[in-house]
C-alpha cells in the first residue's frame, strides 16, 4: 500500500519548488541583484503561510434506520432497501436522526446547517421516502408531485439524480424526474440521450426522462431549479403539476445550498415559493414540510445567530421556523453534534514513536495482522486493560485502534485545542509534543493515524483533519540605485535616507540573458513606477534596458532580425538620474536636474507592445507569442502550474477495485497496464470559466513538456554507456526514446510504430533546435549536441597560420556549423513537418545562403556592411584574442572564405554529404544541414562531457576556444564547470531529473460544456481516468467527487463561505488528510487575506438575510400571478409577442385588462395568500389599486411594454410602406424581417425584460456563441449574459472551451428577420446617454444634451445581437493567454421620462448641502470596437472590426462564398432598466479628487447596506461630474429591472442616517492606524467587486469629508 499524504513533506517541497521557480525565472545577470533576490526569497515565511491544521471531530451517532422502523417512526418499507443503496443497519448521525424525527414525528420545518460532508441529503430524503413508502402501504401512491427539490445549479440537480437512480433502483413504484432547461420534450429523444450519456445503459422504469412524460404522469419526486420553477408556474402546458387530480399531494419543499438565497435573490425566491404554495394549496393553509440545507449558512452557534437562521428560514419559505433556547421541540435549526472526546476515558499516552510505527504498518498492508498490532501497542506502553477492553465490540483493526486511541491524552488534548479553531501546525506541535525537535513530524503522524481510525466504515474518522497552505505571488520587483543598489520584492516608491526620499524603479529581467530592465511611465520628465490602472491597462508601459558601463553596441544579430532595422536607434538612448528620477534623451544638451552626472545611469528604450517586449537587444532572443522580458510579476498560469505539478506529485494514487473475474470461455479482454498511468486526482478552482478553461490547456501542455523531457532523460540515463561508447547521433536517440516510452505503455495501441517514432522525433527535435533556450535539456546541461566533422576533412592551413591548433580549428568549425541547428536550417526526418504547430512560434522551414537575408532564410555572411551576426561576432572575438591585426576585416574575410572555399567549394569537398541544397524562387540556391551529423554530448552520468559557462551571460557551451563566449556581443569568459554543483538550484533541471514519470490527464469542467460532456468528465474524474479537473464554480457546491484529498485554488475565493465549500470537496471519503493549497494573486483581495489566512479558513459567515419589503419585486410577482391566471383561462395568448400583442382575436393586453377588471375572487384570494399580510394595504391588494402600476397609461409596466412594441412595429410598418411606395423593395424587405423578429420573441422573455414579471434568475438576456457547426463544437455550449457577451463574444474576440480557441466571426441572423437598429447619443461632459429606435430617433433624440446643454460628443447606431454569435473554425490554444478584443462600457440615463415614482430633494445635513434624486434609469452597455465600430455582412452576418477590404471576400459559416454587402460603423449595444439614486454635493465644485469621491461612494454603499439591511451585492454605483463640475455619486440596483433598494433612501428619508452609519463604519475600522487611517480594507470600503479601485480607496478622506458635519461616530449607531 502506498504511504499516505505527508503535509509537512508536501509543504516543504511545494514551497521550495515555487521559490526555486522564482529564482530560476528571474535570474539576474547582475550578481549583486541576484544575491539580493536569493536573500529575499530565503525569507520563506513571506511567501507562504501554514500549513494550518483544522480538525472536524467525528459526529455523534444516532439510531439506525432499522431502529427507527422498529420504534414506529419510519415505514417498514425501508426494510426492502439493500445495504448497497441505503444501509438500514448503519447508525445515522445524531443530527440526521434529529432532522428525521422533527420532520416525520413533529411535522416541523427545519434548516439543516451541519457542514460539508455531514450527510445533509439523508436528513430530508429519508423523511420523503418514508412518506412515499407509507402511501405505498396504504395503496394510495399515484402520479403527482410529493416532493420538490430545488437547486441553484443544474450540476447539483444532476448530481442528485445519480443518487436517486442508485437509491430507487429496486423501488420502481416511486417515480422521479428532473425538469430543467436541459430536459427534452419528447420521450423518445430523451431516452436516446440518456443511453448515449450512460454507455447504452437503459433508464430505470421509474425515472421520467422527458417533459412529455412528466406532464402525462407527474413524478413523485421532482427536481428542478428556481428559474425553471418560474416557467412552470407561468406556462399553461405545465399546469398539470399544480392543478387537477395529480396536484393534490404536495408534501415537501426542499431548498439545497440555501445560503445562496440572500438579498434580492432571497426576496425573489421567497415570493416564488409563496406563489408555489398558493397554487398547490389555494384554499387552505399549506401542509408543506419545508427544509433548507447548507454547509455555510452561519458559522456561529450563539443564540442570536441561531435565531437569525430560523428567521431566514421563515422569511424564505413564509412558514414557521423557530429557535427557542431550552425548548428542543421548538428548535428548527439542526446542527451537527461532534463527539466530546474530553469525556472519553483518558488512560494516558503511549510512547510517541508508536504513531509513525503504526502508520508504516498500516501503509504496508490493507489488512494488517491484528496480533502484530496488539504487540506493538503493548510495547508502546498502552495498558493491557485498555487493549483488552478495546478488543470488545471491535469488528476490525480500525475499530480496535479507534477504541484504543480515543482515550489517548494527546489525541484528546489535540481535539480540545482544535475545537477552538484552526491553528498553525507549528503552534499545535509545540503544545502536543513540547520541547521535541521532531515535533511537527510526530504530530503529522498522530493526525494521520487518527484520520484512518473509524468506529465503523461509514463513520467519520477519530480526528477528521484538513490542512490549509497559502502561497503568495510576487508583488513585483523594485530597485533603487541611490545611495546603493537595493532590490525590493514589495511595493516601494523609494528609500528614505536622512529624511530625503530617493526613487525606486520597477524592474524587469530578460528570461534568456538576465539583463536588467526598468519599467515605468514618463511623467513631467521623470520616470515613475507603473501604477496599476483602474482597468489594468499596460499599453503605455515603457521598458528601458539598463546599460552596463557606457553605451555598448546593442544591435541585434542579423540572424534574429525580421527586417534590416536594429532594435533601437540613437534616439532611443536615455540618461536617468537615480537620485531624483529625471530622464532625458542622451543627445539633449544640459541636464534636467542638478544632482550630478555621477548619479546617472544609461538606458536604452526598447520596443514593447501591450506591456510585452518580444525581443531583447542584449542577447537577441525573441518570441513572437510571449514576452522575453518579464517584470517581477509571475503569470498566474505559470505560477499555479508549478504549484499544481508539485501538489500532483504528492497526491496519492486512488484505490481502485480489481475487476471481477468472470468464468467465460469467450472472455478475450486483457487489460494493458502502463506504469505511466496514474489515478492521482487534483481538483483546481478558478473564479471564472475562461480562467478555468485556459488553465486546463496550459497545465496539460506544460506538464506534457515536463513529462517528455523526463522520459528523454530516463532514456539517456538508461543508455549512458552505449551513448558514450558508440558516439550516438540524434537518430540513435530517437530510436532509443521510442523503445523506452513504448515499453512504458505511453502510446495508444492504435498507433503504428512509424507514427510513434515520428512523435518521438517531434520531442527530440524540439530539444535539438534549442527552442526553449535556457530551459531546454541543452540549456540545462543535461545533454549537448556536437557537430560530427567529416572524416575526410582536415583543418585549413590558413587558420593554422593564425596560431590555432587543430583542435581549436575543429571547435571553431563546430561552433560555426551549429548555426544551422540553432536557426533551424536542418533537413527534417521524413514524417516530421517543420511547419507543425508543435514548433511554434518558429514553425517554418529555415535555410542558409551565403549572403542576403530573406524571410526564413539566414545569411551566413552579413548582407549589409553595418550588420553583423553570431558567426562573424564569434570569429572577430577569437581573432582579437589572437592579436590579429585588422581582426574585424580579417574575420569577415575568413567567414566568407569558410563558406566559399571550404564548405561549398566547387572542387572535391569533404562536406558534400553534410548539406542538402534546394532552389527557392527569387532567392536562388539555399542550404540545410543533415541532422544526422550531430552527436550527443552527455552532461549527466559518471563521466560527463566537459561543459563551459560564460562568466557574463552564463550560457553553457561544449567548446572553449581561448575562453571566448559564442553568444552574440558577449565579452564574457568561458570557464569549465561542474554541472551538478552549478545547476543544483535550477528549478527545471531538478524537475526533469527527479519528477516521477506519471501521466496527467487534465480536463475543463465549467458551465461552457454540454451537460453530457460535463457528466462524462465528472464520471471519468470520479473513476480516476481524469487526473486534474480545472473547474469554475460548478464544483463549489455539494457535488460528490468521491475519493479526493488535494485541492488547489488558483485565487483567494470571494468569501470564507466560498473557501469552505471549495476546501470541503476534499477528504470526504478518504483515509488520508485533506490538503488545500491556495494561491494569492497580485490583487488586494488576495493579499489582504494572505496576511491573515485564518480570516479565510475560519472567517465569520453571517446568516443570509433579506426583508420582503421590496415593493417593486413583490409587484412583479403579483403581475406574474395575475398573468398566469389569465393564460390558464386563455392559453391562445401564450407563446410569442405576436400571440399576445397582435393576436387575431385582439390585443392580449386588452383581453388581460378585461380579465382583471372583473376582479376575479380566485385571483384576489391568490394575491392575499402570496403577498405578506402587512403589505396588503400599502400595495393596494384589497382595493385592486395595484393594477395602476400594471395597466396605467402613464407608468403602468404592461401599458409601457405594450406601447413600446406597438410603437416600434408601427414605425417599422410605416417605413416599410414608404419604401414599397418608392419601390425600394430591398429596404422594405428588411423592415418586414425586423417586424417578424420583434413579433417572434418569446412573450415571457419580453415581459420580464420590460419589468412586467420577475426577471431575476431568468435566462432571458442570454445569447450563445454557436459552435455546433464544427465537430469540435458539439461538446460545448457557449452562452453568456448579454452584458458580458457584448464584449466576450464580440466579433474578433476569442474564448477557450474544452481545449479549443473559438474566435467570434459572425453575428447570427435568422431567415426573414432583421435586427432593430437603435440610434444613441452620448455626452462625455456629464455622462448623459439616450437612445431610440432609428426610425423614431429624429423625433425623440434632441440635438443637444438636455442635462448640460452641450452638443453630443458621440453618436451612432447599435444593434442588439439577440440571436447570438457564430464562431470561426477552432484552433488549439497557445501558451499566450487570450484577451477580450474589446471592452464594453456602461452608460446611465439620468431618469426615465414619465417616471411618476421619481423623487428629488435638497437636504442640509448639519451644514452639508446635498441634492438627492431617485428615479428609474436606463443602464446601457455599449461596445464600439475601440472606436472603430464593426462592419457586418447584411447577408450572412460575417463581421470585422473596423474596415478591412482584404477580408471582405468571405464565406458564410458553412464555408459557402458570400457576396453580401457590408454595413459600416455598427456598434453592439444593450439596454436594461434599473433604479437610480443620484447624490450631488452642492458645495464641492472643484477639480476631481477621484480618491475622495470613490472612497465616499463605496463608503455610502456600505452605509446603505448596513442601515437598510440590503445585501451589499444588490447595489453598486459610479462617480461622475454634472455641469459646473458638480460631483455626483450615481448609485443603482444591481438587480435587473431594479429592486427599489436605492429608492428607499429618498422615500424613507434615510440619507442622514446613512451618512452617520458610513462615518461610523470608517471611523471604527483599524486599518492604516500607523498612517492616520490612510488606508482601506474589507472592514470598511473594500469588497470583492471593487478591486480595481482598492489602491485609491482611503477611509481617512471619508472621515475628513463627513466628520466636520456629523461629528464622531465611535459607537454603534442606533436610530429611532
Amino acid at each position: 500500500m502506498e504511504s499516505l499524504f505527508d503535509p509537512i513533506k508536501a509543504t516543504e517541497d511545494i514551497v521550495e519548488n515555487y521559490l526555486s521557480y522564482l529564482r530560476t525565472t528571474f535570474n539576474f545577470s547582475d550578481h549583486e541583484l541576484r544575491d539580493q533576490l536569493n536573500i529575499l526569497l530565503n525569507h520563506k515565511d513571506k511567501f507562504f503561510k501554514g500549513p494550518i491544521l483544522e480538525a472536524t471531530p467525528p459526529f455523534e451517532n444516532g439510531a439506525t434506520i432499522r431502529g427507527l422502523v422498529e420504534e414506529g417512526v419510519l415505514s417498514k418499507g425501508f426494510l426492502q432497501f439493500s445495504t448497497e443503496n441505503l444501509d438500514i443497519d448503519r447508525p445515522l448521525y445524531r443530527h440526521q436522526e434529529e432532522s428525521i424525527r422533527k420532520i416525520v414525528t413533529l411535522n416541523r420545518n427545519v434548516v439543516v446547517a451541519t457542514g460539508t460532508g455531514s450527510g445533509k441529503t439523508e436528513s430530508f430524503l429519508i423523511p420523503i421516502l418514508d412518506s412515499l413508502l407509507k402511501e405505498m402501504e396504504k395503496n394510495t401512491l399515484c402520479p403527482g408531485v410529493r416532493a420538490l427539490l430545488l437547486y441553484p445549479m443544474n450540476a447539483l440537480a444532476n448530481d442528485q439524480m445519480k443518487r436517486m437512480r442508485s437509491l430507487l433502483a429496486n423501488c420502481s413504484e416511486i417515480t422521479f424526474g428532473i425538469y430543467t432547461g436541459e430536459t427534452l420534450e419528447e420521450n423518445k429523444k430523451a431516452e436516446e440521450k440518456f443511453m448515449r450519456i450512460h454507455n447504452n445503459r437503459s433508464p430505470l422504469k421509474n425515472e421520467l426522462l422527458s417533459r412529455e412524460r412528466m406532464r402525462q404522469t407527474p413524478p413523485n419526486i421532482l427536481i428542478t431549479n428556481y428559474a425553471m420553477l418560474e416557467y412552470l408556474l407561468l406556462r399553461p402546458d405545465d399546469n398539470v403539476f399544480f392543478d387537477g387530480d395529480y396536484a393534490k399531494f404536495w408534501r415537501f419543499l426542499i431548498l439545497d445550498e440555501a445560503h445562496t438565497y440572500s438579498g434580492a435573490k432571497g426576496i425573489e425566491t421567497s415570493m416564488l415559493i409563496r406563489r408555489l404554495k398558493q397554487r398547490v394549496y389555494s384554499s387552505e393553509p399549506s401542509p408543506l414540510n419545508c427544509v433548507a440545507t447548507s454547509a455555510t449558512i452561519g458559522g456561529s452557534r450563539d443564540v442570536d445567530t441561531l435565531k437569525s437562521i430560523a428567521r431566514f428560514g421563515s422569511d424564505l419559505f413564509g412558514e414557521v421556523f423557530c429557535w427557542e433556547e431550552g425548548v428542543p421541540e421548538l428548535q428548527d435549526v439542526v446542527l451537527g453534534h461532534r463527539r466530546n472526546l474530553a469525556l472519553e476515558e483518558n488512560w494516558g499516552m503511549p510512547e510517541d514513536n508508536i504513531y509513525e510505527q503504526l502508520n508504516c504498518e498500516l501503509d504496508n498492508s490493507k489488512e494488517p495482522d491484528t496480533s502484530r498490532l496488539l504487540a506493538m501497542l503493548s510495547e508502546a506502553g498502552v495498558p493491557n486493560q485498555i487493549i483488552e477492553s478495546s478488543k470488545k465490540n471491535a469488528k476490525d483493526w480500525r475499530a480496535l485502534l479507534f477504541n484504543v486511541f480515543k482515550g489517548d491524552s494527546r489525541v484528546i488534548k489535540l481535539r480540545l485545542l482544535l475545537e477552538k479553531g484552526p491553528k498553525e501546525i507549528s503552534e499545535v506541535a509545540s503544545e502536543i509534543f513540547p520541547g521535541d525537535l521532531d515535533r511537527k513530524r510526530k504530530l503529522v503522524s498522530m493526525v494521520a493515524l487518527a484520520n484512518k481510525l473509524k468506529h465503523s466504515t461509514e463513520d467519520l474518522a477519530l480526528l477528521h483533519a484538513r490542512y490549509h497552505l497559502f502561497i503568495k505571488t510576487l508583488e513585483g520587483g523594485y530597485v533603487s540605485f541611490y545611495p546603493k543598489k537595493r532590490l525590493f520584492l514589495e511595493k516601494h516608491n523609494g528609500v528614505i535616507v536622512d529624511s530625503e526620499e530617493y526613487p525606486a524603479f520597477e524592474c524587469a529581467v530578460c528570461q534568456n540573458c538576465g539583463q536588467l530592465y526598468i519599467v515605468g511611465y514618463t511623467v513631467e520628465e521623470k520616470l515613475r513606477q507603473a501604477v496599476e490602472e483602474l482597468q489594468g491597462d499596460n499599453h503605455s508601459l515603457q521598458f528601458y534596458l539598463v546599460v552596463d558601463g557606457g553605451f555598448a553596441d546593442y544591435s541585434i544579430a542579423e540572424d534574429e532580425l525580421e527586417s534590416e532595422e536594429s532594435s533601437f536607434a540613437p534616439e532611443d538612448e536615455y540618461i536617468l538620474c537615480v537620485k531624483c528620477g529625471s530622464i532625458q534623451k542622451k543627445d539633449l544638451l544640459g541636464n534636467k536636474c542638478n544632482c550630478g552626472k555621477e548619479h546617472t545611469i544609461q538606458l536604452i528604450k526598447v520596443k514593447s507592445t501591450s506591456g510585452e517586449v518580444h525581443k531583447c537587444p542584449k542577447c537577441g532572443s525573441s518570441n513572437s507569442l510571449l514576452s522575453v522580458v518579464r517584470r517581477l510579476v509571475i503569470g498566474d498560469e505559470s505560477a499555479t502550474s508549478v504549484l499544481a505539478t508539485s501538489l500532483y506529485r504528492h497526491s496519492q494514487e486512488m484505490e481502485t477495485e480489481n475487476p471481477k473475474t468472470v468464468d467465460d470461455e469467450w472472455d478475450t479482454y486483457t487489460e494493458v497496464t502502463s506504469t505511466l498511468r496514474s489515478t492521482r486526482r487534483l481538483l483546481v478552482f478558478s473564479d471564472s470559466r475562461q480562467e478555468a478553461a485556459f488553465f486546463s490547456t496550459y497545465l496539460g501542455d506544460s506538464y506534457s513538456q515536463i513529462l517528455r523531457r523526463r522520459l528523454i532523460v530516463d532514456a539517456l540515463k538508461a543508455n549512458y554507456q552505449r551513448i558514450v561508447k558508440d558516439e550516438w547521433s540524434i537518430n540513435d536517440l530517437a530510436e532509443c526514446v521510442l523503445n523506452h516510452v513504448d515499453q512504458l505503455g505511453f502510446f495508444s495501441q492504435e498507433k503504428s510504430r512509424t507514427e510513434k517514432k515520428n512523435q518521438c522525433w517531434y520531442w527530440i527535435l524540439h530539444e535539438f533546435l534549442a527552442r526553449s533556450g535556457r530551459n531546454s535539456l541543452e540549456g540545462l546541461g543535461i545533454v549537448g549536441y556536437s557537430f560530427r566533422i567529416p572524416s575526410q576533412w582536415k583543418p585549413p592551413k590558413r587558420l593554422r597560420e593564425m596560431g590555432l591548433s587543430d583542435q581549436e580549428i575543429t571547435d571553431i568549425y563546430k561552433e560555426l556549423l551549429d548555426s544551422f541547428r540553432i536557426y533551424g536550417a536542418i533537413e527534417f526526418p521524413e514524417g516530421v513537418r517543420p511547419t507543425d504547430e508543435f514548433f511554434e512560434p518558429k514553425n517554418q522551414q529555415y535555410s542558409f545562403k551565403l549572403s542576403g537575408k530573406e524571410r526564413n532564410i539566414n545569411s551566413w555572411y552579413p548582407s549589409k556592411e553595418y550588420l553583423s551576426n553570431r558567426r562573424l561576432d564569434y570569429l572577430t572575438k577569437i581573432l582579437y584574442k589572437l592579436g590579429i591585426k585588422n581582426y574585424e576585416s580579417e574575420a569577415k574575410s575568413l567567414l566568407k572564405d569558410i563558406w566559399e572555399k571550404d564548405l561549398f567549394r566547387k572542387e572535391s569537398s569533404a562536406w558534400k554529404e553534410v548539406f542538402v541544397e534546394s532552389s527557392e524562387r527569387s532567392v536562388g540556391t539555399v542550404y540545410r544541414a543533415r541532422h544526422e551529423f550531430w552527436e550527443l554530448a552527455m552532461g549527466i552520468g559518471v563521466s560527463p562531457n566537459d561543459f563551459y559557462r560564460c562568466s557574463k551571460c552564463e550560457k553553457l557551451t561544449l567548446r572553449s576556444v581561448h575562453d571566448v563566449c559564442p553568444s552574440y556581443k558577449c565579452d564574457g569568459k568561458l570557464k569549465k564547470v561542474n554541472l551538478e554543483e552549478e545547476m543544483k538550484d535550477n528549478h527545471y533541471r531538478n524537475l526533469y531529473m527527479s519528477i516521477e514519470p506519471k501521466l496527467m490527464e487534465v480536463a475543463e469542467h465549467t458551465a461552457q460544456l454540454t451537460s453530457q460532456n460535463a457528466a462524462e468528465k465528472q464520471d471519468r474524474f470520479y473513476k480516476g481516468e481524469i487526473n486534474v479537473l480545472s473547474c469554475s464554480t460548478t464544483f463549489e457546491l455539494g457535488i460528490d467527487v468521491g475519493q479526493l484529498e488535494t485541492i488547489l485554488m488558483r485565487n483567494m475565493p470571494p468569501t470564507p463561505a466560498n473557501y469552505i465549500q471549495r476546501a470541503g470537496r476534499a477528504g470526504r471519503r478518504s483515509d488520508s488528510t485533506a490538503f488545500s493549497l491556495t494561491y494569492a494573486k497580485r490583487r488586494s483581495h488576495d493579499l489582504f487575506y494572505f496576511k491573515d489566512p485564518m480570516k479565510m479558513v475560519s472567517g465569520v459567515i453571517k446568516p443570509p438575510k433579506f426583508e420582503i419589503k421590496n415593493f417593486k419585486i413583490i409587484l412583479r410577482h403579483m403581475n406574474s400571478v395575475a398573468i398566469a391566471a389569465f393564460w390558464k383561462e386563455n392559453p391562445e395568448y401564450f407563446g410569442s409577442c405576436e400571440s399576445f400583442f397582435f393576436n387575431k382575436r385582439g390585443s392580449g393586453t386588452n383581453a388581460f385588462k378585461e380579465f382583471l377588471l372583473k376582479k376575479p375572487d380566485s385571483l384576489l384570494c391568490a394575491l392575499k395568500t402570496v403577498v405578506p399580510q402587512e403589505l396588503h394595504k400599502k400595495l393596494g391588494v384589497d382595493d385592486w389599486s395595484w393594477l395602476d402600476k400594471l395597466m396605467s397609461n402613464t407608468d403602468g409596466s404592461l401599458a409601457t411594454a405594450t406601447e413600446k412594441i406597438e410603437k416600434d412595429i408601427e414605425a417599422l410598418e410605416a417605413n416599410m410602406e414608404e419604401s414599397s411606395r418608392q419601390r425600394n423593395y430591398r429596404i422594405a424587405s428588411r423592415m418586414q424581417e425586423t417586424i417578424k423578429t420583434l413579433k417572434d420573441r418569446q412573450i415571457i422573455g419580453y415581459l420580464s425584460q420590460n419589468n412586467v414579471i420577475p426577471k431575476y434568475g431568468f435566462p432571458v438576456d442570454v445569447i450563445d456563441l454557436q459552435t455546433y457547426h464544427h465537430p469540435q463544437g458539439m461538446t460545448v455550449e457557449l452562452s453568456r449574459d448579454m452584458k458580458i457577451a457584448l464584449s466576450e463574444y464580440a466579433p474578433g474576440s476569442q474564448v477557450i472551451a474544452d481545449g479549443y480557441v473559438w474566435t467570434s466571426r459572425y453575428i447570427k441572423r435568422r431567415q426573414g428577420k432583421e435586427f432593430p437598429k437603435n440610434r444613441f447619443v452620448i455626452c462625455d461632459r456629464c455622462g448623459y446617454f439616450a437612445s431610440s429606435l432609428e426610425e423614431r430617433s429624429e423625433k425623440e433624440l434632441s440635438e443637444a444634451c438636455p442635462v448640460c446643454g452641450e452638443k453630443y460628443s458621440r453618436s451612432g447606431s447599435y444593434i442588439t445581437p439577440e440571436f447570438g454569435m457564430i464562431g470561426d473554425s477552432p484552433v488549439k490554444p497557445s501558451a499566450k493567454k487570450l484577451t477580450k478584443t474589446f471592452s464594453s462600457r456602461y452608460y446611465f440615463s439620468s431618469k426615465t421620462i414619465g417616471d411618476t415614482q421619481s423623487n428629488t430633494s435638497h437636504e442640509n445635513i448639519a451644514g452639508l448641502n446635498v441634492s438627492i434624486s431617485s428615479s428609474e434609469g436606463t443602464l446601457a452597455v455599449i461596445n464600439n470596437a475601440g472606436g472603430k465600430g464593426f462592419s457586418i455582412c447584411k447577408n450572412c452576418g460575417f463581421a470585422l472590426v473596423g474596415k478591412d477590404e482584404r477580408l471582405e471576400k468571405h464565406s458564410d459559416h458553412f464555408g459557402n462564398k458570400c457576396k453580401g454587402q457590408f454595413e459600416r460603423h455598427i456598434v453592439l449595444g444593450y439596454e436594461f432598466l434599473t433604479d437610480i439614486l443620484e447624490i450631488s454635493f452642492e458645495d464641492y465644485c472643484n477639480e476631481p479628487d477621484y480618491s475622495l469621491w470613490y472612497s465616499l461612494l463605496y463608503g455610502i454603499l456600505e452605509g446603505i447596506s448596513s442601515s437598510l439591511e440590503i445585501d451589499r451585492n444588490d447595489i453598486n454605483g459610479v462617480f461622475r461630474y454634472k455641469p459646473n463640475r458638480l460631483p455626483t455619486l450615481v448609485l443603482f440596483d444591481s438587480v435587473p429591472g431594479g429592486a427599489g433598494h436605492v429608492r428607499r433612501v429618498v422615500q424613507e428619508h434615510r440619507l442622514e442616517e446613512i451618512l452617520l452609519e458610513t462615518l461610523r463604519i470608517v471611523e471604527n475600522c483599524d486599518c492604516g492606524k500607523e498612517d492616520d487611517g490612510k488606508a482601506s480594507c474589507y472592514g470598511c470600503l473594500r469588497n470583492y467587486s471593487n478591486q480595481s479601485f482598492h489602491e485609491i480607496l482611503d477611509r481617512s478622506k471619508v472621515i475628513d469629508f463627513l466628520k466636520p458635519y456629523l461629528g464622531t461616530q465611535n459607537t454603534v449607531a442606533s436610530y429611532e
